[in-house]
């Protein structure tokens, strides 16, 4: 318990101490003293993270995870954005509010939904007239709804208009299979949350973009940082383009690799796990 309390007392140090940079760096509404709180709440709820953070080399990682997380706008209260660790690497990952955040600063977007599918759900996207319409009716909270089977975005749009994109599990798992931490406790313990993120991503790519996407770009960057894009690149070349597992196809792999793949040019400090 004394090493424990130690180490955060080293960590809630560091952070008051860079209170004037947080302050300069964080949006005018989030305060330094909330997110420092925020973050500290983090650390303490994760096993993981306090794990990483009793070595010099995890409490560097994860001071740099703060800052990066503060850069971004967010708070790391585990809606906007979350902590997670890879052995003594603490690394911070954007979450769906956080990706939602980021996605109406373009001013175009009126509001956005994101939802499971499971088995016993009612649930149809249809075309009409060239317009996809999705209906969905979840099952009564009394009866039980079955297994995740898919995920859905939708973003409405001011104008009127609308983007709907829809992922079946084995699109969601595939791009699981490539975290370096697939059987870690995001996807195992918030499989629908991380879902839900991913199918965010897809449909951020037909939304209207702000004229700075300076954000956007850096939390899809940090979120590039759990996958290992180079495991993908490389089953890729092994596939070409020949059916394997009885059903995964040349553009499956094209979709997957743009879902898991940065938008701007990788920095060459991103952590390692």
């Amino acid at each position: 318990m004394t090493n424990e309390l130690t180490v955060k007392d080293q960590i809630k140090t560091a952070l008051v101490t860079h209170s004037d940079e947080l302050q300069a760096t964080l949006p005018a509404h989030i305060k330094p003293e909330k997110f420092i709180n925020t973050a500290l709440l983090a650390w303490s709820q994760s096993s993981y993270v306090q794990n990483a953070c009793k070595t010099p080399e995890g409490r560097k990682t994860f001071f740099t995870s703060v800052m990066r997380c503060a850069q971004d706008g967010l708070l790391p209260d585990g809606k906007e954005a979350a902590f997670v660790a890879y052995k003594n690497n603490v690394q911070y990952m954007p979450m769906v509010d956080g990706l939602k955040k980021a996605m109406y600063n373009s001013g175009e977007i009126k509001d956005i939904t994101t939802r499971v599918v499971f088995a016993n759900d009612i649930f149809n996207v249809i075309v009409e007239d060239g317009r996809e319409k999705l209906t969905h009716y979840p099952t009564d909270l009394k009866d039980d709804p079955g297994e995740a089977v898919g995920v859905y975005c939708v973003v409405n749009l001011k104008n009127g208009g609308q983007v709907i994109e829809v992922m079946r599990k084995a699109e969601v798992e595939k791009i699981r299979s490539f975290s370096k931490s697939a059987s870690g406790p995001a996807w195992r313990d918030w499989w629908t949350e991380m879902a839900k993120a991913k199918v965010l991503r897809r449909a951020y790519k037909s939304s209207p973009k702000s004229a700075d996407t300076t954000q956007m770009d850096r939390l899809i960057e940090s979120d590039n940082d759990h996958y290992d894009l180079e495991k993908h690149k490389t089953e890729r070349r092994e596939k070409g383009n020949a059916l394997f597992f009885g059903g995964d196809r040349k553009e499956d792999h094209e979709q997957i690799e743009a879902d898991v793949t940065v938008s701007v040019e990788p920095q060459n400090n991103t952590p390692n796990e």
